[in-house]
């Protein structure tokens, strides 16, 4: 068996109130396949069909705010883009709090991203499935 999430921080800091960094409780769990098809406004496929699996996770903080976390996890053997919003090279939460790279990168299910964050810093993933016209 392969990691799929390896051990790592992550935690909300929220001023003038406790965040979400240590001593959080499990609320609940909740599994769901799911299949959607939705349409896009223009393009040669005008219908985005969707199949994953689904995770969410509530955990709630010492003050008792809760955090709802949704997982997803797509077909085995497809390819996905994975654009990347991060922290630039030079980002610093006091003297550069702005600097920010955005990057494309193919992957699939045997893949894993590491990305190094600055201080205070944070990064967005969004995937969405690569066609054959991508490849090339």
């Amino acid at each position: 068996m392969r990691d799929i999430i390896r051990s790592s921080a992550l935690g909300l800091i929220l001023r003038d109130r406790p965040g979400f960094t240590s001593n959080m409780r499990l609320v609940d769990t909740r599994h769901a396949n799911r299949s959607n098809e939705w349409e896009l406004p223009w393009g040669e496929r005008r219908v985005v069909v969707e199949n994953y699996r689904e995770m969410l996770v509530n955990v709630e903080n010492p003050d008792g705010r809760q955090l709802l976390i949704r997982f997803r996890a797509f077909d085995d053997g497809r390819t996905y883009v994975a654009e990347i919003y991060r922290d630039g090279q030079d980002a610093h939460w006091d003297s550069n709090p702005y600097a920010i790279a955005i990057e494309e990168k193919i992957v699939d299910s045997n893949d894993s991203l590491e990305l190094t964050l600055a201080a205070g810093g944070g990064v967005a993933v969004r995937f969405w499935r690569e066609t054959q016209a991508e490849l090339k």
